[in-house]
């Protein structure tokens, strides 16, 4: 058995998914910012030279991005651009397929530029696909930061309305 100098590390193997080490922070934030930062580049700004073309996005979304990018243009204040980032996170990934004009009327499973993005980076050099846990190094990233948002959300909307932690549960189902 392999043990690390950290304490964050459980040494026994049934509990180590509970873990978030700096390692898979690291690995899981550049993924989320590749998305946000391509989804700016295609839908923001001007002269995206590759040949793929993302679905349409609904007006809302692109704001959001467009936020994002001047408060990073602007050099706001570290919150406010954390502020800007969640909400660009959001609304690329909490929605579904029919809350959208744009989405709604596209006769595609791929609907979302998350989606494209994702089978996008599961296809190898070679053309094909990789095994299952590679799909799943892959998915996950993004699967954890949708989860990130929406528990965000409760979190803040708890503190604001002042919810027991016991009605928060119930949030998550109703947001």
């Amino acid at each position: 058995m392999q043990f690390h100098d950290t304490d964050l590390y459980y040494s026994d193997k049934k509990f180590s998914f509970r873990v978030l080490r700096a390692d898979s922070v690291i690995t899981y934030s550049e993924r989320l910012h590749c998305l946000v930062f391509n989804c700016i580049r295609f839908y923001v700004r001007e002269g995206w030279s590759s040949k793929y073309r993302y679905p349409d996005i609904d007006d809302s979304q692109i704001q959001a991005l467009r936020a994002l990018e001047q408060s990073l243009d602007d050099e706001s204040s570290l919150e406010d651009i954390d502020s800007a980032f969640h909400k660009a996170c959001l609304a690329l990934l909490a929605h579904e397929k029919d809350d959208f004009d744009t989405s709604r009327l596209l006769d595609s499973n791929f609907f979302s530029p998350v989606i494209c993005f994702l089978v996008v980076h599961c296809i190898t050099e070679a053309g094909g696909t990789p095994n299952s846990s590679g799909i799943s190094n892959v998915v996950a990233p993004i699967m954890y930061a949708i989860r990130t948002a929406i528990f965000k959300v409760i979190l803040e909307r708890k503190k604001k309305e002042k919810i027991s932690p016991h009605r928060s549960v119930l949030i998550a189902f109703f947001y």
